[in-house]
């Protein structure tokens, strides 16, 4: 996937309309002339792309999708959690490490006995391993639970 990301054409658009006809269904946007890619005008009617949609909000954030796993969230929450200054100090001095945001993160993996944080995607037993290393931070600075 990754030979496609540096190929990538990168603008928004604002869904118009959406129909079904024999091909499928045919999804209309509408692209901003000065953010068009001259690629796309210029290339016949036809032309296949591979696609990729990120709803934002006013921000210019991503939206989270409703249906998110809890194995994502579980990873969006380690990689914020390691991220924090205190949590750092908290759990480097439990595992005897130098306070910092990688050293954090692989305490973190040696407490939830898995490799990679990314194994919170698919590994139910670690998500539950990671509540309960945040119950204990939490109980430690008074911070609400994990949900």
């Amino acid at each position: 996937m990754s030979e496609y990301q540096d190929k990538a054409f990168h603008f928004e658009a604002v869904k118009l309309h959406l129909k079904h006809d024999k091909n499928g269904h045919v999804l209309t946007l509408a692209i901003h002339p000065q953010d068009t890619p001259d690629e796309i005008l210029r290339s016949p009617v036809g032309q296949r792309y591979m696609v990729a949609l990120v709803a934002i909000d006013d921000r210019e954030q991503p939206i989270v999708n409703a249906k998110e796993d809890e194995g994502a969230k579980a990873l969006r929450f380690a990689a914020a959690l390691c991220r924090k200054p205190l949590f750092q100090g908290w759990i480097c001095q439990r595992y005897e490490m130098e306070v910092s945001e990688d050293h954090a993160a692989t305490a973190m993996c040696t407490a939830l006995g898995i490799e990679s944080r990314a194994e919170l995607k698919s590994d139910a037993k670690a998500r539950q391993k990671l509540r309960n290393l945040y119950a204990d931070y939490a109980n430690w600075t008074g911070e609400p639970g994990y949900n």
